[in-house]
């Protein structure tokens, strides 16, 4: 497996078990403040960040191994999918009776958290910038 797709295995490992922590640690948290219709929301917050998180990252590492321009496809597309479900989610969300507070703050840490596994797993990898099809030279 080369550098780049064990970096984004490690990326999705870590935020996987990162949000199945989040929502045992939001849902107690927003029954305990708020009851059960506020833990909802907070789950439901991180399930969408978990959705548009692990999501990104899949598409990524499905499309590592083709060309940049099939790689932009299959990340567009993975967005526009993301931004339709996103909608639809934030329009039941509306008309339903769950917290819109929790499911926002759920939300925004859950997304921050994603993009900061993100980061760090990324910038520890010893990925290439440039390569070079050249032989070395000797010497």
């Amino acid at each position: 497996m080369s550098e780049v797709r064990a970096a984004l295995v490690r990326a999705m490992r870590w935020t996987a078990v990162t949000l199945a922590l989040f929502c045992v640690g939001f849902g107690a948290v927003a029954w305990a403040v708020a009851g059960p219709d506020a833990a909802m929301a907070g789950l439901a917050g991180v399930g969408v960040a978990a959705f548009v998180g692990l999501s990104t990252q899949a598409a990524m590492f499905l499309g590592s191994r083709l060309s940049s321009t099939s790689l932009s496809v299959i990340v567009l597309g993975s967005f526009l999918l993301k931004v339709v479900i996103l909608v639809l989610v934030a329009l039941a969300i509306r008309g339903s009776d769950l917290s819109t507070g929790a499911f926002v703050a759920s939300l925004a840490v859950a997304v921050v958290a994603t993009l900061v596994i993100d980061v760090l797993v990324l910038a520890r990898a010893r990925v290439p910038y440039v390569t070079s099809d050249r032989p070395a030279e000797p010497g």
